[in-house]
């Protein structure tokens, strides 16, 4: 007997998470993802991002849903081979850089633990 299945799954290559201060207890968090493109699905318009906060006590743990501000193709190809990159639908493996970015307010007397 022969079973056949289709499968497709996203490529996460790395990311990194910053956090700005805005001031008055508000803080910009920008979430970059890294993303092989071959065979790749397309990104998300929202990721979340946890906020764990730790040494203070009453503060709970919450989500905050971060908003796609841009996708850019990181691929390190030829400039001749560029329009031959998978993030571009060709053959040839790319990458990108996915960029999600929320404003939160923390609690001061708190450190946080973000992912």
């Amino acid at each position: 007997m022969l079973i056949s299945f289709n499968l497709s799954a996203n490529h996460i290559l790395g990311g990194n998470i910053s956090v700005e201060c805005l001031g008055g207890g508000q803080y910009g968090v920008t979430l970059t993802i890294y993303k092989d493109c071959f065979g790749a699905t397309a990104a998300p318009a929202t990721e979340t991002i946890f906020l764990i906060p730790s040494g203070c006590v009453g503060a709970l743990p919450q989500s905050v849903s971060a908003t796609l501000q841009s996708e850019v193709e990181i691929s390190d190809l030829c400039p001749t081979e560029a329009i031959n990159s998978s993030c571009l639908g060709g053959i040839i493996p790319g990458a990108q850089a996915l960029v999600y970015y929320s404003e939160v307010t923390l609690d001061p007397l708190c450190s946080y633990n973000i992912s």
